[in-house]
């Protein structure tokens, strides 16, 4: 078993991981395209991925955003993604995935993120947010309230400055 960073050769191994084919073409033309600061890392094991999560990084501020979690064997995934960003000086991201902080964010994680809940976004409602708009929403309406949460890594934690803008 070993992280990746998906590309487009992986297009066939995660169809499996979608609801439907636009869903998975959408996800691909984004996240497997070479765009700069649309990234996955996924979980492979015996030659298929099994799970996987895509993200974007901001070149403007400190911080990224996960997009996606699909599959098996998230925990490892989650916490490669952190530590990725932590290296180049993103201590907060953003997630509007519900179960995340139960379900996803490993001992290791949780000991060591703070998070608040930063707003909410009504049902069938356009976000008022710019870049959450783009980046979670995909300039579109999703039929269920959703929050944006924000996690950030604890003062104690932090070695580094944040990275952030074109100076």
């Amino acid at each position: 078993m070993q992280i990746i960073t998906l590309n487009e050769t992986h297009q066939e191994m995660i169809k499996d991981l979608f609801d439907d084919t636009a869903s998975h073409l959408t996800f691909c033309q984004t996240y497997l395209s070479g765009l700069e600061n649309f990234k996955a890392f996924g979980i492979e094991l015996d030659g298929s991925v099994k799970g996987f999560v895509s993200f974007y990084t901001s070149p403007l501020e400190p911080a990224w955003f996960l997009t996606t979690v699909k599959g098996n064997l998230i925990p490892g995934i989650v916490d490669y993604a952190i530590n990725y960003h932590e290296t180049i000086g993103k201590l907060k991201f953003y997630s509007t995935i519900e179960s995340f902080r139960t379900t996803f964010l490993t001992n290791y994680t949780s000991g060591r993120y703070n998070f608040i809940d930063e707003f909410s976004v009504p049902a069938m409602k356009k976000c008022i947010y710019p870049t959450y708009w783009e980046v979670f929403f995909n300039n579109g309406l999703v039929d269920k309230d959703t929050t944006i949460t924000c996690y950030f890594l604890k003062q104690a934690h932090r070695t580094s400055l944040l990275s952030a803008g074109h100076i």
